[in-house]
């Protein structure tokens, strides 16, 4: 009966986006050229009622649209069905829509915790306008896709996906602390995102495994 019900489930969820990709190609919304990313983007906005018929999808420069794209361009590393792909994006995103409200909150967090880390690593960073609330929530709010390597920020999502939002923190924390050294010497916040996007896969891997026992860790305390 289980399977049963899963399997109509899935069936509906295929029908649905068979049906909103072809909404897409009568409304003439996509083409040939048209990335999958942005047709996700195209099929998302329908659903969520915010399609405009002037919508030109190669020059959409909303900041949800691009964290939506970020998350699905994530999401194809490790998924093959496209079915999947956009109702994980879908349910993921909206999930984070939900969250946004939480986000000064994660920010005052970030600081929280980056000053009780390195007081005078903080004092830098925020004296000189480097860590600011736009370039956290910038972060926060596409949940470092696109940011972070996808290989290693999916264990992040796994954690966000249970409810513990306040893990981003965390993540935006160690991976300050870790690059200190590239840092320090920057000028402008566009330079850390750009640190943080170069940096290998091992590095990340070990930023996410520290970011995760830090959690626990402080999870545990404060249970405590």
């Amino acid at each position: 009966m289980q399977v049963d019900c899963h399997q109509f489930v899935m069936n509906q969820r295929k029908q649905e986006f068979n049906d909103l990709q072809h909404t897409l190609q009568v409304l003439k919304i996509v083409d040939g050229k048209t990335s999958k990313s942005q047709a996700f983007l195209a099929m998302w906005l329908i659903q969520t009622s915010n399609l405009t018929f002037d919508l030109n999808l190669n020059q959409e420069k909303d900041l949800s649209s691009n964290n939506f794209i970020a998350i699905v361009r994530c999401l194809m590393h490790f998924l093959d069905d496209d079915v999947d792909v956009y109702w994980i994006a879908k349910k993921f995103y909206d999930n984070l829509l939900k969250m946004k409200n939480e986000i000064p909150k994660l920010i005052d967090y970030t600081y929280y915790l980056l000053e009780k880390e390195d007081p005078e690593y903080y004092k830098l960073l925020t004296s000189n306008q480097l860590l600011d609330s736009v370039l956290l929530a910038k972060w926060f709010n596409c949940c470092f896709a696109g940011i972070f390597h996808d290989n290693c920020i999916i264990k992040i999502w796994d954690k966000i996906c249970g409810g513990s939002y306040k893990i981003l923190s965390y993540l935006a924390v160690y991976s300050l602390v870790l690059l200190k050294v590239r840092i320090w010497k920057m000028t402008d916040p566009v330079s850390i995102t750009q640190c943080i996007r170069n940096i290998t896969e091992e590095t990340a891997d070990t930023i996410v495994t520290k970011t995760i026992d830090m959690w626990q860790n402080y999870s545990s305390t404060k249970e405590k």
